[in-house]
């Protein structure tokens, strides 16, 4: 029910934060539903070893690209660190793909000593074409109802953007919203509302959907 009055209040937000921007000129879907599976298997001992990421086409959007990612973990106590590579798969072109570099991490509150999760991702996108397009998003969430959910901000950033299909004048997008984590065994939940103040941006709701094998 929690969940469900979360998700409910933060689409009427976005909503309204969407209508007051009418003149926004990127032809982006301010909704975004995102599908991720995550793998891992140590190999080296009980700390190391590799993992991997498969992160599906916005559901609600009109993309049809698929983002494989895969490269050495490093985990401990309650938190676990990646360095990863990997490309962007297109429907229709399975050939010529922009290559990323990326690096993630997790921290949950047996890291952190106190009831905060913290997660992030650093990620280079087309690191072999003319204009590298980094992307950083960082959430920090606090840990509610026996760490059933977890409440908090998440900052998503994009530079030198240049939009759906390459086209338009490049743009750095920041932005800052709230958020809520539902975990489940394995599966985790994400919704947050995301306020960007780059001018051609819409605000902008999210659900994420990720399931961790080998978690």
């Amino acid at each position: 029910m929690l969940f469900g009055a979360g998700c409910l209040a933060a689409v009427a937000w976005s909503s309204n934060a969407v209508a007051a921007e009418s003149e926004a000129t990127d032809n982006e879907s301010d909704h975004k539903v995102r599908i991720q599976t995550h793998f891992n298997r140590s190999l080296w001992g009980d700390n190391a070893g590799i993992a991997g990421w498969v992160v599906l086409p916005d559901i609600i959007g009109m993309s049809t690209s698929t983002l494989f990612l895969i490269g050495p973990r490093f985990d401990g106590d309650g938190w676990w660190v990646e360095g990863l590579a990997g490309g962007m798969m297109t429907a229709g072109d399975p050939v010529s793909h922009p290559w990323s570099l990326s690096g993630r991490f997790e921290a949950g509150p047996r890291a952190m000593g106190a009831p905060i999760r913290m997660s992030g991702n650093v990620q280079l996108n087309d690191v072999t074409g003319e204009t590298i397009q980094p992307t950083v998003l960082l959430m920090i969430d606090y840990a509610m109802a026996n760490e059933g959910v977890f409440v908090g901000v998440e900052s998503e950033n994009r530079f030198n953007w240049s939009g759906p299909g390459g086209v338009g004048t490049p743009i750095n997008d920041v932005s800052l919203g709230p958020n809520m984590l539902l975990p489940f065994d394995g599966l985790l939940i994400t919704t947050s509302l995301q306020f960007h103040f780059a001018e051609r941006v819409r605000n902008q709701f999210w659900l994420r959907v990720r399931y961790d094998f080998g978690a």
